[in-house]
């Protein structure tokens, strides 16, 4: 097994608090406890745990720390997935996803190409948001309740406000809707577009599924701003200072049963917290 053991030592004892419980937990004697937990605070320069009789609790030193020793031991277990005897023939396993065009055009590149990193066995084949014979469903849409991965506490939704952004620098600076001026026309992506205000709603230039045509569509018109899911501006374009409340959007993340119990799965949610 890859890992640290003053680590695990470290995580187990934060979680029992009590060295003695820790012990019996790890199949260690309690000596051996405490000289890990010792060589660690020597190491560190800082002590972990504020000892009291039959019990201790981490200090503020030791909670920063215990954050990092959880994601060190967390990847640990991910790399020795990765090289487990059942990939060793290098089998491959392809993950299809359903998902809208904003999800699909800006979030699912870069948190694909990350899971790629640490599983390069994987491959990808992105369908329509409507379909449900998938492993993995993604979509943007208003919730007042988050959606949970069963049995792991994660959140799996994100709250992502909608912004306007220009090719113009003058109109970065705008801080309401009714400030923008009079002759500035709006691109809207689809998802947003029953929701404009009826001053915004009118000026609509254009109105699409997919956000970088949008987005290509105000780098090169000047006076339109282009109204689209706060993940999807990249430069050169601008984030204006307001965005509008009825426009907030979650990220649903519905993996399918089959799926839900995979480590791709666990580290996609991993990677989302």
């Amino acid at each position: 097994m890859i890992e640290d053991f003053r680590l695990k030592v470290f995580t187990t004892v934060a979680s029992m608090g009590s060295f003695t419980s820790a012990a019996r937990a790890l199949g260690v004697s309690q000596p051996a406890v405490s000289q890990n937990i010792a060589e660690l605070e020597k190491t560190l320069g800082v002590e972990l745990f504020v000892r009291s009789r039959g019990a201790v609790t981490l200090t503020s030193a030791g909670a920063t720390f215990l954050e990092y020793a959880q994601r060190i031991l967390f990847w640990y277990s991910s790399a020795e997935t990765l090289f487990a005897a059942k990939n060793a023939a290098g089998r491959k396993m392809t993950i299809s996803i359903a998902s809208d065009p904003a999800v699909a055009s800006s979030m699912l590149p870069s948190l694909l190409s990350r899971l790629l990193a640490v599983q390069p066995n994987l491959s990808f084949r992105l369908l329509p948001k409507d379909r449900q014979d998938v492993d993995l469903r993604m979509w943007l849409e208003e919730s007042s309740e988050p959606l949970l991965f069963s049995g792991s506490g994660v959140p799996a939704i994100q709250s992502i406000e909608a912004l306007a952004c220009t090719s113009g620098p003058r109109l970065a600076s705008i801080a309401a809707p009714e400030m923008i001026p009079d002759n500035a026309r709006i691109a809207t992506w689809s998802g947003y577009s029953e929701k404009l205000p009826p001053e915004l709603r009118a000026r609509v230039a254009m109105e699409s599924d997919v956000p970088d045509c949008l987005l290509a569509f105000a780098a090169k018109s000047p006076d339109v701003i282009a109204i689209v899911p706060r993940m999807d501006v990249r430069e050169p374009l601008k984030v204006l200072s307001w965005s509008l409340h009825q426009l907030d959007m979650g990220l649903h993340f519905e993996p399918a049963e089959s799926f839900a119990s995979t480590d791709c799965c666990k580290l996609l949610l991993q990677m989302l917290a």
